[in-house]
């Protein structure tokens, strides 16, 4: 693989966003969503138009990452969901860590204080990204069997993993005593 390249992710991007994140899906512990949007419009509409971008290699989109909003409160703006989905021929290749660095940069810049996700637990690789980066677990809840159209087809139980990232780092800037609370939490994560 030659040097990966990051660029903002344009609609001209969206054939191989969409493919990159329907294998994601595929794994059934990317996310509780079991389809990709279908069009790029309906993905644009659900993402921030900030802080988004894809890692190409060899002129092929080989990751991509992008923010959601959590809410549409004004006093949660600065709290967002990230994603992040790598082709699995360039996972371990440092193309997730290209794009988490780029969507930190970027959405600190933007006025963003608080990346966060739920991961489920088997998805080992993408809390180590996370937690590589800062992020702390802050919950592990058990997820009751969903039997609604976008559950996962086997109906099985879920762990979700909340990671948040930067909102730690924010808190202690600010005198908010997170000591104690981060240890608890990554002793939850153990």
């Amino acid at each position: 693989m030659k040097t990966a390249v990051l660029m903002p992710l344009m609609p001209s991007h969206w054939e191989a966003v969409m493919t990159i994140y329907e294998s994601g899906l595929a794994t059934g512990n990317a996310t509780f969503q079991v389809t990709a949007p279908a069009t790029w419009e309906q993905w644009d509409k659900e993402h921030l138009a900030h802080s988004r971008f894809v890692a190409k290699a060899d002129n092929d989109v080989v990751g991509w990452v992008a923010l959601s909003p959590t809410s549409a409160r004004n006093c949660y703006k600065g709290v967002c969901e990230l994603s992040i989905y790598i082709d699995n021929d360039y996972r371990n290749k440092g193309i997730g860590s290209m794009l988490l660095k780029a969507i930190v940069e970027s959405s600190e810049a933007a006025g963003v204080w608080c990346l966060y996700s739920s991961t489920f637990p088997e998805n080992k690789a993408s809390i180590a990204l996370q937690k590589k980066f800062g992020s702390s677990g802050l919950n592990r809840e058990k997820t009751p069997t969903i039997k609604e159209p976008q559950a996962p087809a086997d109906n099985r139980t879920l762990a979700l993993i909340t990671l948040c990232l930067k909102a730690i780092i924010v808190l202690r800037s600010i005198g908010y005593p997170t000591q104690n609370k981060t240890k608890a939490a990554t002793a939850k994560l153990k």
